[in-house]
C-alpha cells in the first residue's frame, strides 16, 4: 500500500447546505475541527478514504 502525504478537499465544501447547517450551530468551530481531523485521519490509514470503528465495523 502506497503512502498518502496528501488528501483532497474540495474548495466549494462550504457551500454545501450540510456546511451551511454547520455554520449556524454554536459548536461550529469543534465540528469542523473534528470533521477535518476525520478526513486527515482517514488519509493516513489509507483505506481508499474508509474508517473502521474495528475490523468489521466502518465508522459511516
Amino acid at each position: 500500500m502506497r503512502e498518502r502525504k496528501c488528501v483532497k478537499i474540495n474548495v466549494n465544501m462550504y457551500d454545501d447546505t450540510k456546511f451551511k447547517i454547520i455554520d449556524r450551530m454554536e459548536k461550529r468551530d469543534l465540528i469542523n475541527y473534528v470533521w477535518i481531523r476525520l478526513v486527515v485521519l482517514a488519509g493516513k490509514v489509507n483505506l481508499e478514504g474508509e474508517l473502521f470503528l474495528s475490523r468489521n465495523i466502518p465508522y459511516t
